[in-house]
């Protein structure tokens, strides 16, 4: 159950920073011949990812309730205020999937294989992310994971869903990964803008 919790958001977060981050070079004949914010190009896959976010949160909804009703056991799911965490949480991941996006659309711009060290990147990701197992399960050293900031976020998620609050340990990790990003997708919106009109040339 809690690897479903965390798998769903992990791919919403992969799709948004694997799409952003081709989407400028799969968009070069618009870019170089009609002038628009350029931003919208890798932020625009938002809207694709977010779409196949919302049927997949409805499955994993359908199949953790169906849980609790054909076994006869209680459901996963924690009813409570905890669960209304996961909408911060879960706005958290979407502004650090948006902010790499940004900075990997820029750089695979003037360096193309940028693409295929991202593919790496989400491919073997997963499993530094906390997704098949918790910081707590590897014992002394299962923090270090915590320093991938995205693995604080899906463990808090995991914890408002099934347990129904998150545990005071976390609160520390939350708040480095709210500035990774927030700061991050800062830094890169400021990066993206200066580069920008360079991209037409290395088009």
């Amino acid at each position: 159950v809690a690897v479903m919790v965390k798998s769903v958001p992990w791919l919403l977060f992969a799709a948004i920073v694997g799409g952003a981050s081709n989407s400028l070079i799969g968009n070069l004949g618009l870019i170089t011949k009609i002038y628009f914010p350029r931003e919208v190009v890798p932020l625009s896959t938002l809207l694709s990812a977010l779409f196949d976010f919302s049927i997949s949160l409805t499955g994993l909804i359908v199949v953790l309730t169906g849980i609790g009703l054909f076994t006869g056991q209680a459901s996963p799911i924690t009813l409570g205020l905890g669960l209304l965490c996961v909408v911060p949480l879960l706005a958290l991941l979407i502004i650090m999937a948006a902010g790499f996006g940004l900075i990997f659309s820029c750089a695979n711009v003037f360096f193309r294989d940028v693409k295929y060290i991202v593919q790496v990147m989400l491919q073997f990701g997963i499993f530094f992310s906390l997704v098949y197992f918790s910081y707590t399960e590897l014992g002394e050293w299962g923090w270090l994971l915590l320093i991938n900031p995205v693995a604080p976020l899906l463990e808090a998620m995991r914890m408002a869903v099934i347990d129904g609050s998150i545990a005071p340990e976390l609160y520390p990790w939350l708040v480095y990964s709210a500035a990774v990003s927030i700061g991050g997708f800062l830094a890169a919106a400021l990066i993206f803008e200066k580069a920008e009109y360079l991209f037409a040339e290395y088009a």
